[in-house]
């Protein structure tokens, strides 16, 4: 004879619809056209990395290319990945405040390493 555990009250709480979640899905089709598309700016930063080993860029184009790159990437992570493309509107505004955030950091901060001097190369003084 068996026994069945169920809760009669216990139903309320667990037959949830999804009505008062507004949450979208993010089909399996869209994950693998995000995961191409970050092994191709993968592929991209590999490649910028290889010709300016062959090329002579300026500083500040080099770090310019690797910035907009990883930005690229952490767009598609975050938007996709993190789910907050399909998130409630409060959890997209504090989403995109933290990224705005961390952007102004970057900013300051290659705004002081661009403004330093640079130490003279080792060797003879011409």
């Amino acid at each position: 004879m068996a026994r069945s555990h169920a809760n009669p009250g216990h139903g309320a709480h667990g037959s949830d619809t999804g009505a008062e979640h507004s949450h979208g899905h993010i089909g399996q089709a869209t994950y693998y056209k995000v995961f191409a598309a970050l092994m191709v700016l993968m592929a991209l930063t590999v490649g910028a990395w290889w010709i300016e080993g062959i090329i002579a860029l300026p500083r500040l184009l080099g770090v310019a290319i690797a910035m907009t790159i990883a930005i690229a990437k952490t767009v598609l992570i975050v938007l996709f990945f993190m789910h907050v493309k399909v998130s409630e509107r409060a959890t997209q505004l504090y989403a995109a405040a933290a990224f705005l955030g961390f952007a102004i950091l970057v900013i300051i901060t290659m705004g002081d390493y661009f403004a330093r001097g640079w130490p003279p190369p080792p060797g003879p003084l011409p």
